[in-house]
């Protein structure tokens, strides 16, 4: 393992249930809940109780959204990120790279394709948006654009270096040749989380491929270990919940012992894989862009069935991809 790797390691275990981390999990996912339930009811309740003021205040806020939105905020984002890791939420909770070449520079034109996507992306926030060591990296995370337009919630990812993953968002960034981060399993592999088990939605997710092609990016793939122990959720009704995934309505219910807060028991390991190389297509053909796919997804599998041995996972675990 190489020193760097190992520096990560050290420098990211934790202990659980850190007071710092508790309260900045909390602010984040709470917020994020809360927002969503309001946005969700405010429609209903209109139309059931002629209360008026929530549709009102979510038309004022849309409004708003069209001339505004908060300022990145670096500070705030630094300060949140060394208190999570100083005081960790989780029993273990970590940033492993492959090796040093794993480690995006600024501006290095990478994209780390994260999985899994999880009930509500504990990894992606925890070990990557909130990382230290991720800052350093300037990445730019993606995430579905109905996640911004909700209120609170989308000021607070907005200074924490979060954007939308629409298609002009992510090639405005990538013509700039910025580093970036994406869940390509999305909301429907959301729907496929369960408890103990690993899947991950990639088979028909071609278009960030065709964008690395036709922008000459490297694309990382990053798994986190751990993110299926982080809640338990509704299994039934999967035909239902990939339906309202593929509208971009989030198809999960979860909970933990710790309510909607995820389970503090859990060992949360992100590793980071060695960027997979493409030379620059400017128009790729269909060919090309499933060999690259095929490619991504080798490493991708390989990188699991590599860490599971090197995490103590339990040995028959295997990962469904979808």
């Amino acid at each position: 393992m190489a020193a760097a790797q190992q520096q990560q390691q050290q420098q990211q275990a934790g202990g659980g249930r850190g007071l710092g981390g508790t309260a900045v999990l909390a602010f984040f996912f709470t917020t994020w809940i809360s927002a969503g339930v309001f946005a969700a009811l405010a429609v209903p309740v209109w139309l059931l109780f002629g209360v008026t003021w929530p549709p009102l205040a979510l038309a004022a806020y849309s409004l708003l959204r069209l001339v505004w939105h908060a300022p990145l905020a670096p500070r705030i984002h630094e300060w949140l990120g060394n208190t999570l890791a100083a005081h960790p939420y989780f029993r273990v909770q970590r940033l492993v790279f492959e090796s040093d070449d794993a480690r995006p520079a600024p501006d290095s034109a990478t994209m780390l394709a994260v999985f899994p996507h999880g009930a509500t992306c504990v990894g992606w926030t925890v070990n990557l948006n909130l990382s230290p060591v991720m800052q350093k990296s300037k990445i730019h995370y993606l995430v579905a654009p109905a996640l911004l337009r909700l209120p609170l919630i989308s000021e607070v990812m907005y200074m924490c270096s979060t954007f939308s993953a629409s298609k002009r968002s992510m090639l405005r960034l990538m013509r700039a040749k910025k580093n970036i981060a994406i869940l390509p399993g999305g909301f429907e592999e959301a729907a496929l989380f369960k408890r103990g088990k690993y899947d991950v939605f990639i088979n028909d997710r071609k278009g960030f491929i065709k964008y690395a092609l036709e922008h000459g990016y490297s694309v990382s793939p990053v798994f986190s270990f751990g993110e299926e122990q982080t809640y338990f959720t509704l299994e039934s009704f999967l035909a239902e919940r990939k339906a309202l995934a593929k509208h971009q309505i989030p198809p999960v219910v979860f909970w933990s012992r710790w309510l909607w807060l995820p389970d503090p028991s859990a060992s949360l390991v992100t590793v980071v894989g060695n960027p997979v190389r493409f030379a620059k297509v400017s128009n790729p053909t269909f060919e090309q862009v499933d060999a690259a796919h095929a490619e991504f997804v080798q490493a991708l599998t390989s990188l699991f069935m590599r860490y599971k041995s090197e995490l103590g996972i339990e040995p028959n675990s295997k990962l469904s991809v979808h």
